[in-house]
């Protein structure tokens, strides 16, 4: 009789005992650890959905300030892996917000004031001090950021239409020219 190299035994695992630094055995691969679950609590179910948000993270920050030479000239890999993994981490620690295209707008400014600060000290710990920046900065308007309130009074729907009222009493020759210049937009 041919071996079958699928086997358990062939792979170099017993059937009876799952193994820690070998292949895996397809009996002590559970639901929750197969790539193809599509249970929510799977580790594989997050992984995917990380992978997702750092793609979005990567080709957002990669477009962030391109005129300018710090996140374009040499040295802006390692900035863009910087405020990569300040964004991941802040989608992580924050899954119902998770991460907003703009954020990256945001960090740049931040990021780019740490790190070049005069002081090396303060320039070494420009990851972890523009994170907690970053943090406290969308603490105060983060509701503008959560897409299930854009439409309530809290969201950044009520904020615009408060911030459009004020314009038209304050200058309205500007209000109307915003007001044709997003219809037009809107229409194209």
């Amino acid at each position: 009789k041919e071996r079958d190299p699928l086997e358990p035994a062939e792979m170099g695992c017993k059937q009876s005992e799952p193994t820690q630094d070998g292949p895996l055995c397809p009996e002590t691969v559970s639901t929750m650890d197969h790539p193809l679950s599509s249970d929510t609590t799977s580790v594989w179910n997050a992984f995917f959905k990380d992978t997702e948000i750092l793609s979005q993270i990567e080709r957002d920050v990669a477009r962030t300030h391109p005129d300018d030479p710090f996140f374009s000239g040499p040295g802006a890999e390692s900035h863009h892996q910087a405020m990569q993994r300040i964004l991941l981490v802040f989608a992580k620690l924050n899954p119902g917000l998770k991460y907003v295209q703009g954020m990256n707008e945001l960090l740049a400014p931040l990021y780019f004031t740490f790190h070049t600060d005069p002081d090396r000290d303060v320039a070494k710990h420009a990851e972890a001090d523009s994170f907690l920046s970053l943090v406290s900065v969308l603490s105060s308007f983060r509701d503008n950021f959560c897409q299930q309130l854009d439409s309530t009074r809290e969201g950044i729907k009520a904020h615009m239409a408060a911030l459009s009222d004020l314009l038209e009493q304050a200058d309205p020759p500007l209000w109307e020219h915003l007001n044709v210049t997003t219809q037009e937009a809107v229409l194209h």
